[in-house]
């Protein structure tokens, strides 16, 4: 384990002598007992929003996320309503809708295909410049048969 820093808290920023935990004691306590009646209200409350909570507890947005990101509400059984990334749809699990991630999956594809395209034609303009390389030039004569023999 790595000795202690002393640093400034970054929710009250008083000095103090870091531990691994990133915050002093006094906000380790009250993010820890925050975060125990967050987990309650989400046990009485199955289906609330993330800013349902935040709003009805006083509770910092960031320690809610926090929370859901992690797990810890997740493990509770009760499913969180929080914003998809994209377009803001409530979701219960994951970053984004499912509208949003088949579309992200749709422009991956496309961007596959147009790779994939862009390669052959690289391919396929090697070949091209191989084919048309200088090669020996070969000097072409006439011959003429003499078709009037008189002999």
């Amino acid at each position: 384990m790595a000795a202690p820093t002393l640093k400034n808290c970054p929710v009250c920023h008083k000095l103090f002598l870091d531990k691994g935990y990133g915050v002093c004691n006094n906000c380790m306590q009250e993010q820890s007992e925050t975060k125990q009646k967050i987990l309650q209200y989400v046990q009485e409350h199955p289906g609330c929003t993330v800013a349902e909570i935040a709003s009805a507890l006083n509770a910092p947005m960031k320690l809610i996320k926090y929370l859901r990101e992690h797990g810890d509400l997740v493990d509770l059984g009760a499913a969180i309503k929080y914003p998809c990334k994209k377009c803001g749809a409530l979701i219960d699990r994951g970053t984004y809708c499912r509208a949003c991630t088949s579309e992200f999956a749709e422009a991956n594809q496309k961007i596959q295909q147009r790779v994939q395209s862009a390669e052959r034609l690289s391919d396929l303009s090697k070949e091209l410049k191989k084919d048309n390389s200088p090669k020996k030039k070969v000097k072409l004569r006439m011959h003429f048969i003499n078709m009037n023999d008189d002999t």
